[in-house]
This record gives structure tokens, sequence and C-alpha cells, in this order.
């Protein structure tokens, strides 16, 4: 009988090869054992699978499909496969920290939904000017149409009890 992991990390992968190291030392230190870390390669032509695959990350399964589909869809199949009981996904360029990952964790036993913010004054994104105006217009203008409350809905980092992740990329029509 197999055990079923406590959380599965999806990392959607493109074209990583250049900004990927960093991100995978940093999460080999932070991954536990009942975590399982699925990456999506979202038809990568560069060596990023390679480097993932001698990553020494424990608990690593690599989804791999030849045409780019895009992220919305990585991150599908990555929950297509994922059998944890909380899913997080988070980007590889590490503008989010993996260390965020055990914290955003125990939140997801309170919560259906967490999201994470490069926006909060802790935060040690450094972002240029134009960038940061029109991330801000653009999270009040998502905020407002939707009657929500995220301080950065475009930040790549965001949890789901997974039952809540699969109900919510089936309503989406990604195929």
């Amino acid at each position: 009988m197999e055990i079923k992991p406590e959380l599965s990390i999806i990392v959607p992968v493109y074209n990583e090869q250049r900004r990927i190291s960093l991100f995978l030392k940093e999460l080999k230190s932070t991954v536990k054992p009942d975590w399982e870390v699925i990456f999506v390669d979202d038809g990568s032509t560069d060596l990023s699978v390679e480097l993932i695959k001698k990553s020494g990350i424990r608990n690593v399964r690599i989804l791999s499909y030849k045409n780019n589909r895009g992220k919305g869809y990585a991150v599908k199949k990555g929950v297509d496969y994922a059998r944890g009981r909380y899913t997080i996904f988070i980007d590889a360029d590490c503008a989010v920290h993996p260390s965020q990952i055990g914290i955003m964790q125990p939140l997801l036993k309170k919560y259906d939904v967490v999201v994470g913010t490069r926006a909060s004054k802790k935060s040690r994104i450094k972002q240029p000017l134009l960038r940061k105006i029109t991330g801000a217009a653009f999270n009040n203008y998502v905020n407002f149409l939707y009657g929500i409350n995220i301080r950065d809905n475009l930040c790549g980092f965001k949890g789901f009890k997974s039952e809540i992740a699969i109900s919510v990329l089936i309503a989406l029509l990604i195929k």
C-alpha cells in the first residue's frame, strides 16, 4: 500500500537552465520525507530536466511533454499527478524562496487557499519601479473586478487543499 504524501509541490519549468540551479539547491534543503516534488517540463529545449535529475532532491517526479503549452497547462498537469493532501505551486526562478513552503504548509490546515505575496514589506524581492506600478495597477483592477483582496495576484506561489486545487482547475478550460 502506497503512503500518500502530506504535500505535493508543483514546479512548472520552461527553459529554466540559466536560473534553476539556485532554486534546486535551496529546494533540496527544504524538502521533507513526506513531501513529493513534481517538476512539470513544459516543452523545454534546454538542459533544465537534466539539472533537475542531477539535483538529488528526494521524492521527485518529472512530467515532460514536447510542445510548450503554457504555465496554466503545466500547473494543471501537475495537479492531475499530485497525490498529496495539500498542493503548492512555486516558480523555479526563486522569486519566492523555497523555505517559504514550510511556512505556507501549516496555513493550509486552516485555510482552503493560501496566496503568497511579493508585495509584503518583509519581501526581499527587488523589482523595477515601472514593474511595481504596473503590478499594483493590475492587482487593484483584479481585486475590484472580482471583489477580492489579494495583494499579489501574479505571485507564482499558491497553496491549496488538494481537493480545492482539483475543483478549481477542473473549472478552467485548459486543454
